[in-house]
């Protein structure tokens, strides 16, 4: 059986992220590429997507997907999880048989090896030096099974750079609020099964639901707001979009607008924004790459969500904004941005500078360069043959 195909994902049940960019890339600039784009057939992106590229978007878990997928010579996903390519028990093994390129989901801070080694992959592309840096580490590279870790920033940011020229000088008029997710019965699983219910009643009781409410109905941040002629957004993570469908969005004040990843373009909001106040997301360095001012809430100290733990980039001193531990200090930060015309520091500007220094001016070209490079390997990653020996039922998710 010939195996040609490449197959990209994101989530399945939400696309327009690195997966969806490089997808488009190749649709549009490499007609010589069999791609194919993989996604529920129930996800909001749906319609959307199959409208403009048609049978390259295939429906996860049809006869379809399963023809492709036994025809991939890559796999290639932003994200990691047992429900991407393993929907049923006989297609587990589907993945050994292809190369794994794992996009990645966003910048990493923390150190993410023990849910890296379960899986078989043969490329990793991370997006900063001190990723690139841990990774290919002894210690991290003995972990990973040889995985070749290549620094080229995230698909997406190609779109972001274009919506960031296109921008004018008068259109930031919102302080983006976009925290990251935290682990606990109150958030809901991303994948095509069924979703867990969000114990909403859990969340209300837990710092970060409380420190946000707390900032989205501060009297100062709105006063704050209106003198500057600002538009207060509240960034839902996807974790918690079951807030939109239980009407709980009210409890952040009326004058705060509330969006969600799902139905709504991320990245025009960064772009439209002054500043961006944010925990440990690594929305951080979308908006740092186009120069949007950042202030960090960090209320709880270290957080252990799987993102920010056995962390290896410390933000208060590599951190490419002011860290903030309570409401007066998030304020403060974000009026001394307001009377310099929300513009960055220059201590975060300098390190802004050092974090985008060296990433390629077109990011998708490279990363095809990279596969492309991949593939004409024909010796199997170590990682593949150690992975394809496990269970691949005890897969864990990473994002």
């Amino acid at each position: 059986m010939k195996r040609h195909v490449w197959v990209l994902t994101d989530r399945i049940d939400f696309a327009n992220d690195n997966g969806e960019h490089l997808f488009r890339y190749l649709q549009e600039n490499r007609p010589n590429v069999k791609s194919v784009y993989v996604l529920s057939s129930k996800a909001p992106d749906w319609d959307r997507l199959r409208k403009e590229f048609g049978g390259a978007v295939v429906a996860f878990g049809s006869l379809r997907w399963l023809y492709f997928v036994n025809r991939a010579r890559v796999i290639i996903s932003s994200h990691l999880g047992p429900r991407i390519f393993m929907k049923e028990r006989w297609a587990r093994h589907l993945l050994f048989r292809a190369r794994f390129v794992y996009l990645g989901h966003g910048v990493g801070r923390g150190d993410k090896l023990r849910v890296l080694s379960q899986y078989p992959i043969d490329l990793f592309l991370v997006s900063s030096r001190e990723e690139l840096e841990h990774y290919k580490g002894a210690e991290s590279q003995s972990r990973l099974h040889s995985t070749r870790v290549v620094r080229t920033g995230l698909a997406r940011w190609d779109r972001l750079r274009f919506l960031a020229d296109q921008r004018a000088l008068n259109q930031s008029d919102l302080i983006l609020l976009a925290p990251t997710w935290r682990l606990g019965p109150w958030i809901e699983l991303p994948g095509f099964r069924l979703r867990r219910p969000i114990q909403i009643a859990l969340l209300r009781e837990t710092e970060w639901y409380k420190n946000w409410l707390e900032l989205c109905n501060s009297t100062q941040l709105r006063e704050l707001a209106r003198k500057s002629g600002q538009q207060v957004v509240f960034l839902l993570h996807p974790a918690f979009s079951a807030l939109l469908r239980n009407d709980e969005t009210n409890m952040f004040g009326a004058h705060v607008r509330v969006e969600s990843f799902f139905g709504s373009d991320a990245q025009q909001l960064i772009c439209q924004s002054s500043v961006l106040i944010t925990d440990y997301s690594s929305v951080a360095h979308d908006a740092a790459l186009i120069g949007v001012p950042i202030v960090y809430f960090h209320f709880e100290g270290q957080v252990s969500n799987g993102n920010v733990m056995n962390s290896f980039v410390d933000l208060e001193s590599h951190g490419i904004g002011p860290v903030a531990t309570d409401l007066e200090g998030v304020v403060y930060e974000v009026a001394e941005l307001s009377l310099n015309g929300f513009v960055m520091a220059a201590e975060f500007f300098d390190r802004r500078g050092e974090f985008v220094s060296g990433l390629p001016a077109e990011i998708r070209p490279i990363v095809t360069q990279e596969i492309e490079s991949l593939l004409m390997s024909q010796q199997p990653s170590l990682a593949k043959v150690k992975c394809s020996s496990k269970n691949s039922s005890n897969l864990q998710d990473l994002d």
